[in-house]
């Protein structure tokens, strides 16, 4: 056996005796091992897929294999001889001739020993790459060569930035989201991630939640809620739109529109929940929800009134009379005054509720809330008994508001008589005054209120208080938790009817053994209505009256009522007063007869059927007679009539039910005062707002 070897600059083959003895021997052997090192070193880099150069301790290129001479753009031979430093580029870590230089100064290199780094490619043509460099050194024949292995991580780095591109937009979407995102494990709960807006809504820092189940954190999470979630991330490994609702460790009751999704995240099940807070868009619902009812509930309770009243005009008309025919009968008569004053109860009770449903006649004026509540004390004190301290905190210089002081008075007293009640055992009542400007930063918390300033009066208690079903229906007209006989259920009632006629809103809140707080707001008045209010003077009609009296036979009346048993005890009433008076049952009727009746003064009531109100008809009939006097009647207030168009600013109006004594001196003032075209003013034109707050009256039309 031979070893074939190159000699010298002409590199001719020399053949050895690789079995020869001697010093021949052994320098065959050792060119042949040195020749199956390189010739393996140099099998080796062609045979592997990464770009492999053997370098010299100068740090000049040997030997370059197809792969590195492909990726650099060079030709295989060009790269022989070439520094590796011609192959790097501005480095991120240590360049590769740094690091030969470094594994060539070392004292006693050891075979085998390999280092890598990532670094930068230069290009033939000047362009810059990542690499990944591995060198490795070993010696062969007797000298120190590295063999440097060198991979084109461009792909890969690609892919790093692609992915921390995507987890930045993921972060950042994380943590700016307005939805209140949380990544909890499946199994136990434990918080793994939250957002800024689930830190903001549950008043907690990360390093609150991280780590810990909800209950560990603070959070107090509905059993049923939180089981309904549970049951659908197992069944189908995720939930759509369910409600959890949530206490904070402030107390802060939280609703939560949540979805939900089971992912595997680092080898482990995970849940992605989202939520939306909704907890003021439920209260918001819950509030509409509450006016619409008290909306509905005001209207039936209008029109019961307004039909009720009807049956009284009848009831204490009829009994009047009666009462008359038997004044020589002491037991009839007696009888008769009993049903007169069941009958006044009634009227009673139709007041009450059409105070709730905001169509009862109201006397507005200027008043100073701190007035009014220091006037109504010592009646207030007397009803609540000794045992019930009252407490005053009233805010000087209150400004005044627009409503009627008696009914001012009368709310506080219901209130008063309320928190007695929720008080068997003694406490104390406060009354507390304040002024409150409604704007842009508080609107949506007072929904029920429009935009400027209203003084606020909050009667509180430390009663027994109310659980959340009694307070969702404690305004309602009739609702009471009172034993039979010891309440109607009008009191709140009465209040919130009168508050809200008078432009402002009621709010309650209470809870089950720390009492009751109930405000009123209600509007400061306006400087014209202040001004308007200060004006003293003799009422025209009053002064015209005394001045002037005409007897009641030379004065003939038109009566128009569509119900016929008021319409024949009006026609009795003013029979025995000694008025001529002739009765339709309708407008179309009486338009259509009185050119052949004798009339000086209309009496009708408001809502006709036929297809023509009492307004309109006076409208007709005073545009022929321009000395027409009209007095209307009517089960509804002036106010509700009034927002509907349906009466002249200023025209007479007569509520029923009525007594023939207040029939009487109504037409007595009527006839001593200017007609009806002179006496009265266009109503106001209906608005979205009037039909709102006022009761549709044309909705019972036919009823008188």
């Amino acid at each position: 056996m031979t070893a074939a070897v190159t000699s010298g600059a002409d590199r001719r083959l020399v053949k050895l005796p690789v079995e020869a003895p001697g010093e021949v021997g052994a320098l065959a052997r050792a060119f042949q091992e040195s020749f199956d090192q390189e010739r393996l070193l140099a099998t080796a880099a062609e045979n592997v897929g990464e770009a492999v150069v053997t370098i010299n301790d100068q740090g000049k290129i040997e030997r370059a294999n197809a792969a590195a001479a492909n990726m650099y753009g060079y030709d295989e031979r060009a790269l022989v001889g070439l520094p590796l430093n011609e192959l790097s580029g501005e480095p991120t870590g240590q360049q590769p001739g740094e690091m030969i230089a470094a594994f060539a100064l070392r004292p006693t290199p050891r075979p085998g020993e390999q280092g890598a780094e990532e670094s930068i490619g230069r290009r033939k043509d000047g362009t810059l790459f990542p690499i990944e460099i591995i060198v490795t050194h070993t010696v062969v024949n007797g000298r120190l060569l590295f063999v440097a292995a060198m991979r084109d991580i461009s792909q890969r780095k690609r892919a790093e930035r692609d992915r921390q591109d995507s987890e930045r937009r993921f972060a950042t979407v994380f943590q700016t989201s307005p939805a209140l995102v949380a990544i909890t494990n499946l199994d136990d709960s434990r918080i793994f991630e939250v957002n800024r807006s689930a830190m903001t809504a549950f008043g907690l820092r990360r390093e609150d939640l991280i780590g810990r189940t909800p209950e560990e954190a603070g959070l107090v999470l509905n059993e049923a809620d939180q089981r309904a979630l549970r049951e659908a991330l197992v069944e189908s490994g995720s939930a759509r739109d369910l409600e959890l609702r949530v206490r904070t460790p402030s107390g802060r009751d939280l609703t939560l529109l949540t979805s939900a999704e089971v992912v595997d995240i680092e080898g482990t099940a995970r849940v992605i929940a989202t939520s939306i807070d909704v907890t003021d868009y439920r209260k918001k619902e819950d509030q509409l929800r509450q006016v619409q009812r008290m909306e509905a509930v005001g209207q039936l309770a209008g029109g019961i009134a307004h039909d009720f009243n009807n049956l009284l005009t009848v009831i204490l008309g009829t009994s009047e009379s009666m009462r008359d025919a038997a004044a020589g009968v002491p037991g009839l008569r007696d009888m008769t005054n009993i049903v007169i004053e069941a009958a006044d109860r009634g009227a009673d009770l139709t007041r009450r509720l059409l105070a709730f449903s905001r169509k009862q006649t109201l006397d507005p004026e200027v008043v100073d809330p701190n007035d009014a509540i220091h006037n109504a004390e010592s009646i207030l004190r007397r009803v609540v008994g000794e045992d019930i301290n009252i407490r005053l905190s009233l805010t000087p210089n209150l400004r005044r508001v627009h409503v009627d002081r008696g009914q001012l008075e009368s709310a506080l007293l219901n209130l008063a008589v309320n928190a007695r009640d929720a008080m068997p055992g003694g406490g104390t009542l406060s009354i507390e005054s304040s002024e409150m400007l409604v704007d842009e930063g508080n609107a949506e918390r007072h929904a029920d209120l429009g935009r400027g300033p209203y003084a606020c009066i909050t009667v509180t208690d430390t009663g027994t208080g109310m659980p959340p079903e009694v307070l969702a229906r404690a305004m309602e007209p009739f609702f009471t938790t009172k034993e039979p006989g010891k309440g109607t259920g009008l009191g709140l009632s009465m209040v919130y009817g009168f508050v809200r006629q008078s432009g402002g809103a009621v709010t309650i809140r209470s809870e089950v053994g720390h009492g009751t707080s109930v405000t009123m707001y209600l509007p400061i008045a306006r400087e014209k209505v202040r001004r308007d209010a200060e004006k003293v003077g003799p009422s025209p009609t009053v002064a015209t009256l005394h001045a002037r009296q005409v007897e009641p036979n030379s004065v003939r009346v038109l009566v128009v009522e569509d119900e016929p048993n008021v319409r024949d005890l009006v026609m009795t009433q003013l029979t025995s007063l000694g008025y001529p008076a002739t009765a339709f049952p309708d407008a179309p009727s009486a338009l259509h007869s009185q050119a052949k009746v004798e009339f000086d003064i209309l009496v009708t009531d408001i809502v006709l059927p036929g297809g023509m109100n009492g307004r309109e008809l006076a409208d007709k009939l005073a545009a022929q007679r321009s000395d027409l006097r009209v007095l209307f009647t009517s089960g509804y207030s002036r106010q509700a009539i009034e927002v509907q168009g349906m009466l002249m600013e200023g025209a007479n109006l007569l509520h029923k039910p009525f007594r023939k004594a207040e029939l009487a001196k109504k037409l007595r003032e009527i006839v001593a005062s200017e007609p009806y075209l002179r006496s009265s003013r266009p109503a106001p034109t209906p608005t979205l707002a009037n039909w709102r707050d006022g009761w549709r009256a044309t909705s019972y039309a036919g009823r008188s």
